[in-house]
């Protein structure tokens, strides 16, 4: 299996390598727009994040000339995208209205999922998904963005009565939120930062370049460059999200689920040894195997202390 890969490989590699090499180079104008640790512009007027690293790759095999463009806002993006004055642009997700409009990308470029954030300093002690808290705090929403239809739907289904306030944008809902206007914001994940509590998380998506429609040419260069680097680099959007969204990779507990670690410090479970490779006792007599494996990691994550103690080759049927 793995000479087949490798012979498969072999042959399309190269012909994707000779299929991006430009005759000349071209300029791709990239719109940004404040978007958190997706993409902005630093005090310098560097464009910088998430959105700049994966473009940075995809040139690494076009070797475009990349050109950034600032945007007021996501709505002013697709305007300049529509008009011509840019030809590229992220993160899209997918409707029925956009797939009309423009070109999408064959493969996502990352996701993207609404979140409720509040401030540490505020309402650290608030454990994710504690509906009956956040039921009582007052809430604030952004009337167009994607995420907050879902957020109003689960608190009807979950009957929570949190006071909302409209905001036109999530820059304006962010600014209500530190000056503690409302408790909490319902926004995206790219609007991630340290100050930043999670409390919920809902509706993850896929997101996508865009271009204009018909723009064919430019789509099959980023399709192609992209196609490269999934079968040359394949762990380099996965290790991306974790560079600039850690959040992906945290644990959140709830309500329940902390008072169960705080009161169970020690839990004593009992292992067969004579099933591997899911439990089986090792060389030196200590509990192992694939049971163990995940054990320790549940461990490591929550604190709890795992007492093992060995069953009796009749113990479980």
């Amino acid at each position: 299996m793995i000479l087949t890969m490798m012979l498969i490989l072999s042959n399309v590699l190269p012909v994707l390598a000779a299929d991006l090499q430009p005759t000349q180079t071209k300029t791709v104008r990239v719109g940004v727009f404040s978007l958190g640790r997706f993409h902005d512009f630093n005090e310098s007027g560097e464009a910088v994040g998430y959105d700049m690293d994966y473009i940075e790759k995809i040139s690494d095999y076009t070797h475009w000339n990349v050109e950034y463009v600032s945007c007021d806002s996501w709505t002013d993006a697709l305007s300049k995208l529509h008009a011509g004055d840019i030809d590229l642009l992220a993160p899209a997700q997918k409707t029925d209205e956009r797939i009309a409009k423009y070109d999408f990308s064959t493969f996502s470029m990352g996701a993207e999922c609404g979140l409720l954030f509040t401030l540490e300093d505020r309402f650290g002690s608030v454990a994710y998904g504690d509906n009956d808290k956040i039921s009582k705090m007052t809430i604030g929403v952004s009337e167009s963005a994607p995420f907050t239809p879902h957020f109003l739907e689960y608190i009807e289904e979950n009957h929570m009565n949190p006071t909302i306030r409209y905001y036109s944008n999530t820059t304006d809902e962010m600014t209500a939120l530190r000056n503690h206007e409302v408790d909490a914001i319902v926004t995206n994940i790219m609007f991630t930062d340290d100050d930043l509590k999670m409390l919920m998380r809902f509706q993850m998506d896929p997101v996508y370049y865009i271009v204009q429609k018909g723009n064919q040419t430019l789509m099959n260069e980023v399709d192609d460059a992209m196609t490269h680097i999934m079968m040359t680099d394949p762990t380099f959007q996965p290790e991306l999200l974790s560079k600039y969204f850690q959040i992906y990779d945290n644990t959140q507990f709830t309500y329940d689920e902390l008072k169960f670690i705080e009161n169970h410090q020690t839990v004593t479970i009992g292992y067969e040894a004579n099933r591997a490779p899911i439990s089986y006792k090792d060389s030196h007599g200590n509990f192992a195997g694939m049971t163990r494996d995940i054990l320790d990691k549940i461990s490591d994550i929550t604190g709890i202390n795992f007492k093992y103690i060995e069953l009796p080759d009749t113990g479980v049927d």
